[in-house]
């Protein structure tokens, strides 16, 4: 988080009438902007380099080369590349790249790729093959859809000594990956963090391979997991790996269980209402309510051998922030008198350059700005951009992408790098029949608006889309979900409404990355009427708020490395059932009741008081997983069914390996004291 603009408009501006000379000035500058228009050129990136574009960036399927031993590199905003990493003995590490839409990673033998970041990949395949030498380790991959009907959508072939690994894939979708999802050898250790098998499976490809197919490699843990497959031939999981652990999942196979086929030397599986145990050497265990306590002595030491490894690495670095920006200060409502209406100014920039660059400085809107599809605002800076609302009944900036009641229309639209105060909704999705998808919104401090920053309002739905470094500051809902309340009946006196679907306002597969929402009346309210699927927020940060949100009817709702620090409500996060990663609560001053409703799926989370003296971690029964978390200092509360491994609280349950729930009675079944660190997002410290 240390970059203060999604798209820097004071860095070089390369027209793309001199694409030829890219590599030239990527060498004289360093950072280098690019407009949003074909280049087709390939490029060798160097340490320190820094390149940007736009959503129409493209180069054409050339190569982006990273010379080996590049460190502190960015590329964000290309599209149809191929990234490479040839072989070379110099560490290339701590890059990111952020924003590739439609590009191959191709990550040859001999190529050394350590501790990179990979956020927001879009239509884009890994192809990572080191058997002959060299290693993919620690890497990050945030948010990547893939889609292929040829090969697996991700590719990783490893050394016999398996020098790869820590890598860890944090949120994906498997879009109609008919030739495979995931195809692993020789790997130390792969997380995927949260995945979508959407519509992977077709009945007419009766050939079909599994969505995860594994050679020998070491350990391969899933968590939160949903989806499933149309096709009776695929496998989900096809597995020969020497561990597998799998944490929440509600999947699909076209058989009798999860996994198909499994020749795992043994497997941990984490899921209502049961923990499935299986081990080649002691034989498989089966743990529920009638044997949970009468576990063998050589299944308890497995067992405790996969809930308490012993490996190198680290955990996640906590998320850190920039200060919010504040351009216009406190005084922000003070409109001076005779102030000039900028409305008209950004719109005609908006009408005739599609996205619009709009130059630093403070400029006050009477009315609304209307984005349409493919349009956009891009600032010069959160800091250095401000855009004021002067009418509290009006909304900033409002999108139609050509939708109606009978039409849906897929589209994108852009707002980056400036600040937003006042109005009613900051930026208000609000056509019937619009589906908003790949986005960029990023960069964007959002300041007391009205009713919410970011309103999705009886559209269609919004679909696949990742937006990042947001501020949301003194707003009265941060994130505002409003489905129509009448789906999918028809409202009374119309007749067209494409099924009844057409104001649904589904948010399916949508993340917010590295965003702050402080002291907004409601973080996040998003009480779906169709249900949303595998929506997430990673790195962020929810302090002093209301309440952190209000979760309806979401399948797979996902919230990892998060902090939530003095958020009030009762419970602070409601949601019938969530899935929470790596994320620290600290109850505070507001913090006076539960912190947590519903069925909860928790892995590597922390609990503290922060001095409240009524806080508790639960309230109302549900069916609840804790695997590596703890608490010193803040009780359990009320839960019903479930179980705690390798989990530390405070004296309201047994301090033992392995603790069972069943109708809120505690008792032990695995014994010793639990040593809590995660185990999901793991690896080693980002550089820099």
């Amino acid at each position: 988080m240390t970059s203060r603009a999604a798209y820097p408009q004071d860095a070089l501006l390369l027209p793309a009438a001199q694409a030829s000379q890219l590599q030239s000035t990527l060498d004289r500058y360093k950072v280098v902007r690019l407009e949003g228009a074909p280049y087709h050129q390939a490029v060798t990136m160097k340490s320190g380099y820094e390149l940007y574009g736009l959503p129409a960036t493209d180069f054409g399927n050339k190569t982006i080369t990273m010379q080996p031993g590049t460190a502190g590199a960015v590329i964000s905003g290309i599209a149809g590349a191929v990234l490479s990493f040839p072989s070379g003995a110099a560490s290339t590490r701590g890059n990111v790249f952020t924003r590739l839409t439609r590009t191959q990673v191709k990550i040859a033998a001999g190529a050394v790729v350590e501790s990179n970041l990979f956020l927001d990949f879009n239509y884009s395949s890994f192809h990572v093959d080191t058997q002959a030498g060299g290693y993919w380790r620690n890497n990050r991959v945030i948010f990547l859809r893939t889609q292929s009907n040829r090969q697996p959508d991700i590719i990783l072939k490893g050394d016999a000594a398996r020098s790869s690994y820590g890598n860890v894939f944090l949120w994906k979708n498997f879009l109609a990956s008919y030739g495979g999802g995931a195809n692993l050898l020789n790997q130390g250790d792969v997380a995927f963090v949260g995945f979508d098998a959407e519509a992977w499976g077709n009945s007419s490809r009766v050939n079909a391979n599994a969505l995860f197919h594994t050679d020998a490699m070491g350990v391969l843990r899933v968590f939160a997991a949903i989806g499933g497959t149309t096709t009776h031939a695929a496998d989900i999981f096809n597995l020969g790996a020497d561990e597998f652990q799998l944490q929440g999942a509600a999947l699909l196979a076209p058989g009798t269980g999860v996994i198909y086929k499994d020749t795992n030397k043994r497997s941990l599986l984490i899921n209502a209402p049961t923990l499935s145990m299986k081990d080649q050497a002691s034989g498989a265990t089966r743990i529920n309510s009638a044997d949970i306590n009468s576990l063998p002595a050589a299944g308890q030491s497995v067992l405790r051998g996969m809930i308490n490894p012993m490996r190198n690495g680290v955990a996640w670095e906590r998320p850190t922030f920039a200060a919010i920006p504040d351009p216009a200060g406190a005084n922000w409502q003070t409109i001076p008198a005779g102030h000039v209406d900028s409305t008209a100014m950004i719109q005609a920039g908006v009408n005739a350059n599609g996205i619009y660059m709009l130059a630093a400085g403070t400029y006050y809107v009477d009315g609304t700005i209307l984005l349409r599809k493919g349009q956009g605002v891009v600032g010069a800076g959160d800091g250095k951009t401000i855009i004021i609302g002067t009418n509290r009944a009006k909304d900033i900036f409002a999108v139609n992408l050509g939708g109606n009641f009978n039409t849906v229309v897929t589209g994108a639209m852009t707002l980056m790098d400036m600040t937003l105060y006042g109005g009613a909704n900051q930026l208000h999705f609000n056509t019937p029949g619009d589906q908003p998808n790949d986005c960029v919104i990023s960069y964007v401090t959002f300041r007391n608006a009205a009713i919410a920053a970011i309103s999705v309002d009886r559209i269609y739905g919004m679909d696949n889309n990742f937006f990042d470094n947001l501020n949301f500051v003194n707003c009265g809902t941060g994130l505002k979900q409003v489905p129509d309340p009448n789906y999918p009946a028809l409202p009374a006196g119309q007749t067209a409404r494409l099924d009844g679907t057409s104001t649904m306002a589904y948010i399916d597969k949508t993340m917010f990355y590295g965003c702050q929402f402080i002291s907004c009346g409601m973080a996040a309210d998003m009480q779906a009427k169709r249900a949303d699927n595998l929506d997430a927020f990673v790195s962020c940060h929810f302090e002093g708020n209301g309440s952190v949100g209000r979760f309806s009817a979401h399948n797979a709702l996902l919230i990892a490395n998060c902090h939530l620090v003095n958020n009030g409500g009762n419970p602070v996060l409601s949601s019938e059932a969530i899935n929470l990663v790596s994320c620290h609560f600290i109850a505070g001053a507001k913090g006076t009741g539960a912190m947590l409703t519903g069925n909860v799926n928790a892995e590597g989370c922390l609990f503290r008081s922060g001095g409240s003296r009524s806080a508790t971690i639960m309230t109302s029964p549900g069916d609840d997983y804790f695997v590596n978390c703890q608490s010193p200092d803040m009780p359990l509360g009320a839960t019903n069914n479930g179980l705690l491994l390798n989990s530390l609280f405070n004296g309201s349950v047994p301090k033992q390996a392995g603790v069972r729930l069943a109708n809120g009675v505690a008792t032990m079944f695995l014994s010793g004291t639990p040593t809590p660190a995660p185990q999901l997002l793991f690896g080693a410290a980002f550089p820099g």
